[in-house]
């Protein structure tokens, strides 16, 4: 299992298989790929907290936003680790499908699939502040 994109020593990066519905957590990463981690972060902890929920659903998406959190949480002692300005940098992350599981309890239950999905997450170049200033 690659990263989406190649890693370079500039980069911080965590994956995960985690046992959450694909769909839901597509929700709670697109709302907060390619912004700036700090404002990220708040993001996913306001959806844990159910502060706000997201704009799409309507919902809160606690169970998605928890775990993505937790690798989020992973992806910053990462950053820690190698010395890089993780609240400068920006967080990109992406889920896909992940492996087929099957529950084997009962006989009602035999052969049930099991919710899972990867999710990658990459913190990359530093937020610049360099906005045009508008003349008053």
């Amino acid at each position: 299992m690659s990263y989406t994109f190649p890693i370079t020593k500039e980069m911080a990066c965590a994956k995960s298989m985690l046992s959450i519905s694909r769909k839901h957590a597509e929700f709670v990463a697109r709302s907060v790929n390619r912004k700036p981690y700090v404002k990220a972060k708040k993001i996913l902890q306001d959806l844990v907290d159910e502060k706000k929920s997201l704009l799409v659903s309507g919902k809160f998406h606690t169970k998605s936003a928890k775990r993505i959190l937790e690798l989020v949480n992973v992806l910053e002692a990462n950053a820690k680790a190698r010395n890089l300005p993780y609240e400068k940098m920006k967080l990109y992350i992406s889920v896909s499908k992940g492996p087929a599981m099957y529950r084997l309890r009962t006989k009602q239950m035999y052969g049930k699939k099991l919710k899972a999905c990867n999710v990658h997450a990459v913190l990359k170049g530093v937020v610049n502040d360099t906005r045009k200033k508008v003349r008053k």
